[in-house]
């Protein structure tokens, strides 16, 4: 390491990294004479050329570690845990963990009352024969696919998701048909039901998300998305178990709840963002 106090110059190299300050006047070290003598006395011999060769390049082999302050500067993708399904139900991560991705989700919210458990508590005896299903922490409408974002896009998408939504208006849509659905991986299958009126609200809605999405070159939603209400779901992809017969039980659950029509009719006041742990609200007009 060498360093020229003063307004002059700095030479500073350290490992494979070397910062340099010049100032405007021209400075060159000077060698003491005794010191040039003895270069000149080694280049002199061939064997010992050799030696300064070898030694020189065993030097640019054999750098210093950077210090922790410096590979700080740098940080690269720290890989996360290794996924284990058994912590979350046997459910398969889409993509690998890692750390400062967030796996993200817009939503809607289909909050229900007792009737709805009471439905749905019904539809579970019936699939039960079929597999373990497992009731949604929330009962939701999908409006996006689950994407990675950053930690530092977050708070950005979602101020775009309000920017875009800020003028759409209040809904509501129904929801009364039985149906099932895979991931697109088919490693999870889902007991829903699907939407039968407000699909078109849907569709404009899905459309604003789809331009935050692209803001952030994350993937559009389906492009014939197939809304529905997703109540339940089940490891494994089971669709080719739901038989006309399952199914007309299903149905059948459904017209014994046709008369308490909140059960299949849901309002829509706000979307909603999930990313990671976190939950934002995006209220509309």
């Amino acid at each position: 390491m060498y360093v020229k106090l003063g307004f002059l110059s700095a030479n500073i190299t350290w490992g494979a990294m070397k910062i340099s300050v010049s100032s405007t006047k021209s400075w060159q070290p000077r060698t003491p004479p005794r010191k040039q003598a003895k270069v000149e006395r080694l280049s002199e011999s061939p064997l010992q050329d050799r030696s300064l060769k070898q030694m020189s390049r065993n030097n640019d082999q054999a750098d210093l570690p950077l210090p922790a302050s410096v590979l700080a500067m740098f940080p690269e993708v720290e890989k996360g845990p290794a996924d284990d399904p058994g912590l979350h139900g046997g459910r398969v991560r889409s993509f690998a963990h890692e750390r400062g991705i967030w796996a993200t989700h817009v939503h809607l919210s289909c909050a229900g009352g007792e009737d709805l458990n009471e439905f749905v508590d019904r539809l579970l005896d019936v699939t039960a024969t079929l597999g373990h299903f497992s009731r949604q922490d929330d009962f939701h409408v999908s409006l996006s696919h689950t994407v990675v974002l950053r930690h530092h896009w977050i708070t950005p998408f979602v101020d775009s998701l309000r920017e875009l939504l800020h003028s759409f208006s209040r809904f509501s849509f129904v929801a009364n048909k039985v149906n099932i659905y895979t991931n697109q991986e088919r490693t999870r299958t889902f007991l829903g039901l699907a939407v039968t009126g407000g699909n078109h609200q849907l569709e404009n809605l899905v459309t604003q998300v789809n331009e935050a999405l692209h803001e952030f070159h994350l993937p559009s939603f389906y492009k014939e998305p197939s809304f529905h209400v997703s109540l339940a779901w089940c490891v494994g992809d089971l669709s080719a178990s739901f038989d006309d017969s399952i199914k007309n039980k299903l149905q059948a659950i459904i017209d014994d709840f046709q008369d308490i029509s909140e059960v299949f009719h849901f309002k829509v006041e706000c979307v909603m963002c999930k990313a990671g742990n976190k939950h934002f609200t995006v209220p509309l007009h």
